[in-house]
């Protein structure tokens, strides 16, 4: 981006980076906090995963000439896309196989992440659940069958049907921001992949 030598790209890239690194301070102070709204969390993804995704679309945009229109179309779409890819990778980390999925399950629960499937359990769970949940998720080192606990009754309430529906939901926005493009071929690909960040299983 640097050798295209375009300031309007390095801008964006700046930006990006300045929201990147608000998003991971955000997101440190409030690792381990069980009181993390829904809110604050939307907040966090948008300058992390989100800032990053919209970067790049507003970027290629920038690169094909798309007009400052439909640059800031992509942007938006880029954001939408990229709260919705994080919710759905964040769901996964409770629900998918290893193998499928990629990657070790239950990081984020290790690490002290609070994300949105045990944000919905714990506004939705009992409270003989929310002490069982606060017990394992400040455990010194979490087991195998602590974490499958946590899975049971994230699944009892539904957390992770909530939060692949709320991911559908940035996905509608983010299509809706194309319509000022024509339709083509470019169109109807990028369109398949809204889709398939909420269809992925890995």
């Amino acid at each position: 981006m640097v050798q295209d030598g375009d300031i309007h790209i390095l801008q964006i890239l700046s930006e990006a980076c300045t929201r990147l690194a608000e998003g991971e301070i955000q997101e440190l102070i409030k690792t381990s906090d069980l009181s993390l709204s829904e809110e604050d969390y939307i907040s966090i993804v948008t300058r992390k995963t989100a800032a990053l995704i919209s970067a790049a679309c507003q970027m290629g945009a920038i690169l094909g000439s798309a007009g400052p229109i439909k640059e800031r179309c992509m942007a938006d779409f880029g954001l939408n896309l990229g709260i919705a890819f994080q919710l759905v990778d964040d769901t996964l980390d409770y629900v998918s196989e290893e193998k499928e999925f990629g990657k070790t399950i239950g990081t984020d629960l290790k690490e002290g992440k609070v994300t949105l499937p045990l944000i919905r359990t714990l506004h939705r769970c009992t409270p003989p659940e929310r002490k069982q949940l606060e017990s394992i998720f400040f455990s010194d080192k979490i087991t195998r069958d602590q974490f499958l606990v946590v899975v049971d009754i994230i699944q009892k309430h539904r957390a992770p049907e909530y939060t692949v529906e709320q991911a559908k939901c940035f996905v509608k926005k983010a299509k809706k921001c194309l319509a000022e493009f024509e339709s083509s071929e470019a169109k109807t690909a990028i369109l398949a992949l809204a889709d398939y960040v909420v269809e992925r299983k890995k």
